[in-house]
């Protein structure tokens, strides 16, 4: 089971993620700052954190640069979120250490498949992970195409081959 470390102050985004993760089959742990926040992650071990970069105590993006010093927790990927959307604070978050960042609210839909990329250990192609990053884990890294993109081939494979098939005139016809 995939556990992730939310560290969120607000209880009403905590309770919005967790819900929809633990519906999915995920293991959801808590932090309300940045302080325990790290200290979770160093002895909860999750597969992935989603780091509200605005906190208390200390703050997301310190929190991440501690987190991805620490021996023991920096192949622990993180995701930035926050409600400002700015480029300089993209950049920020990346620079912490973050693998990806999303603006709130989040999409669910962008989270899982953040989520799913990552604890698959699979490189990032999302509009907001700008300049991309791999996700640093221990797992081997697997290429794979999109199954929408083998979809689409086979869909138009399929429409060609079809289009020849109506275009061909019966025999002994002129």
């Amino acid at each position: 089971m995939t556990r992730i470390l939310i560290i969120e102050d607000n209880d009403m985004n905590r309770d919005m993620l967790s819900r929809r993760l633990e519906r999915k089959g995920m293991e959801v742990i808590f932090a309300i700052d940045g302080e325990q926040g790290i200290q979770m992650a160093e002895h909860m071990q999750p597969d992935l954190i989603l780091m509200d970069m605005q906190l208390p105590v200390v703050d997301g993006w310190t929190a991440t640069r501690r987190i991805k010093e620490n021996p023991l927790t920096t192949e622990i990927p993180v995701v930035g979120l926050s409600a400002r959307a700015l480029d300089e604070d993209r950049k920020r978050a990346l620079d912490a250490g973050c693998v990806a960042y999303e603006t709130k609210p989040a999409e669910i839909t962008r989270v899982l498949e953040l989520i799913y990329r990552l604890t698959a250990g699979t490189e990032i192609k999302s509009r907001d992970t700008a300049p991309q990053k791999k996700a640093a884990t221990k797992r081997k890294t697997v290429a794979k195409k999109k199954p929408a993109t083998k979809k689409k081939a086979a869909t138009k494979k399929k429409a060609a081959a079809k289009k020849k098939t109506v275009k061909k005139k019966p025999a002994g016809k002129s």
